[in-house]
């Protein structure tokens, strides 16, 4: 489409005699415009859980949408069934057109097969003259429950030399059926630290140890209590390998602790300007707080 906006004589051209005025065209490009909106029933879903999707894809642009591709990639799932789709892999292939202002809706069944979160991100060819173009939609993560709870608090993750900070690491088993072991779960403290308490933990020089099996809906909870006694940073480091439901899951978690130097500062003074050779002079401590 186009439309003349201006004509301008003051700036026109001569030639051979004849006058060509500048004229001004807005010109509007007409080409198909692809939409995309998905919903799913859940997106926190169990291992083999059944989920339900659609699709709705939408040309808001004024021409048709010729050869139309959506491509629904899927993976680590199964397909359970489609809305006339084809299943190509992990994936869902729907070929159609769309005039302008045409929506389609397409519905689809899948179930995750594996404690893996993945995104589901649509993607749309489509042709229009003798241009093909590829469009993407908004990618929704599927985070696929683990069959348990596992959490880490630290308290502080700065301190000065001398202070303490309290570690635990709690867990529950939410498996559907089962126990869940632990075995083992470590935690390596550095030579920075000292461990002055702890529950539930076995002790070989630096490294604490957890192993143990969880009943249906049973918890845990691991202490410790760590005080800084070097300056610098330090790493404590979580290794933990969790079974559940048939499959084992590795944990690993490393918490950078920074120690500085305590707030208090002290300042020497000297009594006597000068002395002589060979004779004694006094030397006087203060220790401040500089935080006051």
């Amino acid at each position: 489409k186009y439309c003349i906006e201006d004509v301008d004589y003051e700036n026109a051209v001569y030639e051979d005699g004849k006058e060509y005025p500048l004229i001004r065209v807005i010109i509007e490009t007409s080409e198909p415009a692809i939409a995309m909106s998905q919903t799913f029933s859940t997106t926190k879903p169990r291992q083999f859980e059944r989920i339900e999707a659609q699709i709705t894809i939408t040309n808001t642009g004024d021409l048709r949408a010729e050869n139309l591709r959506l491509e629904i990639p899927l993976p680590n799932t199964r397909i359970v069934s489609t809305s006339g789709g084809s299943i190509v892999g992990n994936s869902i292939i729907y070929e159609t057109y769309l005039l302008p202002g045409q929506e389609k809706t397409y519905k689809y069944v899948f179930e995750p097969r594996e404690l893996i979160d993945f995104n589901v991100e649509p993607k749309v060819t489509y042709h229009f003259f003798d241009r093909t173009k590829t469009i993407y939609g908004d990618a929704t993560t599927i985070k696929v429950k683990l069959p348990f709870d596992f959490e880490e608090v630290l308290s502080d993750d700065a301190l000065k030399s001398g202070e303490t900070i309290e570690y635990n690491i709690s867990f529950a088993n939410t498996a559907e059926r089962g126990d869940v072991e632990i075995a083992p779960l470590t935690v390596t403290v550095p030579s920075g630290f000292s461990v002055i308490a702890f529950t539930g933990f076995t002790k070989d020089t630096r490294v604490y140890t957890y192993s143990d099996k969880l009943r249906k809906e049973e918890e845990g909870l691991l202490t410790m209590t760590l005080r800084a006694e070097a300056l610098g940073d330090h790493d404590i480091i979580m290794d933990a390998r969790l079974t559940a439901e048939g499959q084992t899951i590795e944990k690993r978690s490393v918490h950078t602790i920074q120690v500085s130097a305590s707030d208090i500062t002290p300042y020497l003074t000297i009594e006597q300007e000068s002395v002589r050779s060979d004779s004694g002079f006094t030397i006087k401590a203060d220790l401040k707080n500089r935080q006051s």
